[in-house]
């Protein structure tokens, strides 16, 4: 699969930045489709060495590894990643119910786990703002966000750095989107969450939450996304009990975050 533009210098806007996914031929495609339709510029690899022969010529921003392509290379791939000085910011391609896939990129050192169905907005967080480390957001000093929310509206429910560093990157009415889509899906997702949760609904509620993981961590919900990925496990072999908690919890937290999104 071909490189199809020059890469960004590194530190780019997401709007700009250069993406190396790693996968198998269909979800590389379909990955890589995403992202460029959301304004970066992408390849694609299929195997460790295609991708060691990408970076060694262009300089990427982010790579996106699943760590079990290229029969278990994957992860091997990020470990060399992680390892080598001023490289991309690394990633692995893993969905919240493949434990193995997560065990793996978490030995090898991946900075994060993002759902090969949902990548971009989770990406667009993890570059951060023009010039930024990498999953970084601005520095304390900085000016309120531009989504339009105070500095001391900040607390224990949403992440600033991670926040501001997407509003930084994306620029006021994309981030006036972005919270549009985002309030829109975790209220979707929380009322089906509550649904399911008196009947112990095991498969409306992973559903549920595989959407949360991703829309959560994109705007750094970050308590939000661990109750989601608690609760995704939790429904392959919990009590009801101990589910009917944890979806208690959960919606609690998504209504913290709706409120501090604000209406829209």
């Amino acid at each position: 699969m071909g490189h199809e533009t020059a890469s960004a210098p590194r530190g780019a806007a997401f709007r700009d930045a250069a993406v190396l996914v790693v996968a198998a031929r269909d979800a590389a495609r379909a990955i890589a489709q995403t992202l460029r339709d959301a304004g970066m510029r992408v390849d694609a690899a299929l195997t460790r060495d295609e991708a060691l022969g990408l970076i060694g010529f262009y300089d990427f921003d982010l790579a996106l590894v699943d760590p079990l392509c290229d029969g278990g290379a994957g992860a091997e791939l990020i470990r060399d990643l992680v390892a080598a000085a001023g490289g991309p910011a690394v990633a692995a391609l893993a969905a919240p119910e493949d434990e193995r896939a997560r065990a793996l990129a978490r030995e090898a050192g991946a900075s994060a786990c993002l759902a090969p169905d949902a990548p971009a907005e989770a990406a667009a967080a993890l570059l951060g703002p023009s010039g930024a480390e990498p999953g970084r957001g601005a520095a304390p000093d900085a000016e309120p966000a531009v989504g339009g929310v105070d500095p001391g509206r900040f607390g224990a429910h949403v992440d600033r750095e991670i926040y501001e560093g997407l509003a930084a990157a994306i620029g006021e009415e994309m981030m006036d989107e972005l919270l549009t889509r985002v309030r829109a899906d975790i209220a979707e997702q929380r009322a089906l969450v509550a649904a399911a949760a008196p009947a112990a609904d095991r498969e409306a509620l992973r559903r549920a939450t595989h959407v949360l993981i991703s829309v959560a961590g994109a705007v750094g919900a970050t308590p939000l996304q661990r109750m989601a990925e608690e609760l995704n496990r939790l429904a392959k072999q919990a009590e009801d009990e101990a589910l009917r908690a944890a979806a208690a919890a959960l919606t609690a937290e998504a209504d913290e975050v709706l409120a501090f999104i604000g209406p829209r």
